[in-house]
């Protein structure tokens, strides 16, 4: 059975139901019912004598009909009595788990009927639902109290957390400094408060009228979470996700899914990938522009797509993850240029058995060196190897004098760790005896600097 079968139910037994009147009327009085749900042939199939009554429902009627030992029937919408004193027979071949008598009974008809069936205890004075394979006490108004306390303390603390979360965005968000792992952490946070809310909802429906006063709390701390996560994920997702699939994706979870924070990148829309977490990532504008009254929808909408489009244009001259793709390739440049210099080496041996004793002289023409006896396209291939091994020399000297320029940095070690050795930020932090955020703001810094050391064209922009 599903959560809405759950609130289904619950809802025809909340205080201030005239159902739930009747079964409080019975409770007081300290006597036992049975009451089904619903009439159809499979009902009739396992009801056994009784007498039929078909009168209008009052909680009144319903208590003086629970006197006698058989089960009530109501209809579907509970304004009518059906049948009283009925004795009810469910397939034993539906397992039970319960020892008396009419729960035992109760239970086997919920599976049997497919029907919501209440069961009244008189010696435990308690309320038990069941439906199909569903089955759940009803709690007493004092036990409903203390846990509604605690899940709203809960939900106000999660919400207070959300909101600092958005505030520290928005600071970052001003000196580009937002990351994969910010947005996921917030996203995270978000979807955190809705499953509380949730929670406490099934609370509210079990307190009926008597939650009123809490309903009103739920509603003033969660208000507005609907459009702030709308506004946030139009400013982060990536292209081609919509936010529909994303909320679809993070409700799939179970709650220890959640908390593993690449779960979370993978609803963005990016890979499950740990270095992922540490890119930057620009906002389009739809949370900010939401807070300006006098900007109409479309206005937004128009807004954000002149950033969206200035963002694309700034993502393909970005010297900033250019910087960093030329740090990670580094430690790859001179095995690269040892390869390369073993597949010349086995070229001109391949060559020289080739031309068996004939021995390879090396001449110049036209400025392109050759070796004697070996043929055209091996000589292209050499030349080839010889021109990309120049290449990436040039760029292993770019780097390397970028380098000298901040070696004397107290966090120069960063870089290394970061980028040659593929560090996590976590555990960078841990060596430097730092929080995360003190690493990730001296990287972006060292990095700016090495940026304009290896593409100064960028201070002229």
């Amino acid at each position: 059975m599903t959560k809405q079968d759950l609130m289904d139910i619950i809802v025809k037994v909340a205080p201030g139901s005239p159902l739930r009147e009747g079964v409080d009327y019975i409770l007081d009085a300290g006597i036992g019912a049975l009451i089904i749900i619903g009439y159809d042939e499979e009902v009739e199939m396992v009801r056994d004598g009784g007498f039929f009554i078909d009168c209008d429902y009052t909680p009144e009627r319903i208590f003086e009909l629970s006197k006698m030992d058989g089960a009530i029937i109501l209809n579907d919408d509970c304004s009518k009595i059906l049948y009283a004193n009925v004795h009810v027979q469910p397939d034993n071949s539906y397992s039970t788990t319960e020892s008396g008598t009419r729960h035992r009974t109760a239970e086997r008809a919920a599976k049997h009927l497919k029907r919501e069936v209440v069961a009244i205890s008189e010696r435990k004075k308690n309320v038990t639902l069941y439906k199909g394979n569903l089955k759940y006490r009803l709690k007493n108004f004092d036990e409903l109290n203390i846990e509604v306390g605690q899940v709203l303390k809960t939900l106000e603390s999660y919400r207070h957390v959300l909101n600092r979360s958005l505030d520290s965005l928005t600071i970052l968000e001003l000196d580009d400094l937002v990351t994969v792992l910010d947005v996921a952490n917030t996203l995270q946070r978000f979807e955190m408060v809705r499953r509380i809310s949730e929670e406490i909802t099934r609370y509210l429906l079990e307190l009926g009228s008597r939650g009123r006063l809490v309903n009103m709390q739920v509603s003033e701390l969660i208000w507005d979470l609907d459009e702030e996560e709308e506004s946030f994920l139009k400013d982060y997702i990536d292209d081609g996700t919509d936010t529909d699939s994303v909320r679809r994706y993070l409700h799939s979870l179970s709650d220890s899914e959640l908390l593993e924070i690449e779960n979370v990148v993978v609803a963005l829309g990016y890979s499950k990938s740990s270095s992922v977490l540490d890119n930057k990532i620009a906002a389009k504008g739809y949370r900010v522009l939401e807070k300006i009254s006098k900007l109409t929808k479309k206005d937004i909408e128009k807004i954000a797509d002149r950033v969206a489009e200035r963002l694309i244009q700034i993502s393909k001259t970005d010297k900033y993850k250019e910087t960093e793709a030329l740090l990670r390739a580094y430690p790859n440049y001179k095995r690269i240029i040892e390869k390369n210099n073993e597949r010349i080496n086995e070229i001109l041996k391949t060559g020289l058995r080739k031309i068996k004793k004939i021995k390879p002289v090396e001449s110049v023409q036209g400025g392109l060196k050759k070796y004697e006896g070996l043929p055209e396209l091996e000589l292209e291939r050499i030349e080839h190897l010889k021109s990309e091994n120049a290449k990436i020399e040039k760029r292993i000297i770019r780097v390397d004098n970028a380098l000298e320029g901040i070696k004397n940095d107290g966090y120069y070690d960063i870089i290394i760790l970061r980028y040659f050795k593929e560090w996590t930020i976590d555990e960078i932090a841990e060596d430097f005896e730092v929080d995360r955020r003190t690493i990730g703001r001296n990287r972006t810094r060292l990095i700016k600097k090495l940026q304009y050391s290896l593409f100064p064209e960028v201070l002229l922009d």
